[in-house]
């Protein structure tokens, strides 16, 4: 029996942007996921993303029937590691991949810059308020992304 990983993806990429790397692995590992992260109703986004942590371990859950090897990228990794701290029942190993993890004192300093309002100046996330976010066709989407330096080494079946 080949070991279990449960995949939680980055926040603006879902699972299935990740199937080049379930490829790759699933030779030696059998590879579950939550599609989408944060669509359910009853798993609300709000901050710290408890409840989130709480989709993962109610997903991990209901999926599984022993400890998983939780693997996550970004949001997903915070989300992971979260939810082992939690339930370390649920996981035999946790991997995380590029995650949003930070001391307390920069944690309250963003809780502060949000309340504040200054956000927006201090994180990416100002590079996401006027960006583009409707194609005429998955094509055109494809190409105006492909033509990104960001997404330029992307293979192009992750990409689409």
């Amino acid at each position: 029996m080949k070991p279990t990983i449960h995949f939680s993806h980055a926040n603006g990429f879902p699972a299935g942007c990740y199937h080049a790397l379930f490829a790759a692995l699933r030779p030696d590992f059998d590879i579950g996921f939550l599609d989408r992260i944060g669509h359910n109703p009853h798993y609300p986004i709000t901050d710290g993303w408890p409840h989130l942590v709480a989709e993962t371990i109610h997903t991990i859950e209901q999926t599984y029937q022993q400890p998983v090897i939780g693997v996550g990228h970004s949001l997903g990794g915070y989300l992971t590691l979260m939810a082992a701290l939690q339930r370390p029942d649920l996981f035999s190993k946790v991997v995380i991949v590029d995650s949003p993890l930070m001391p307390p004192w920069r944690g309250r300093s963003l809780w502060l810059a949000k309340k504040l309002g200054w956000i927006d100046k201090l994180t990416p996330g100002r590079y996401t308020l006027n960006r583009r976010d409707y194609w005429p066709s998955v094509d055109e989407a494809q190409r105006f992304f492909a033509s990104k330096s960001v997404f330029a080494k992307f293979h192009p079946q992750v990409l689409r």
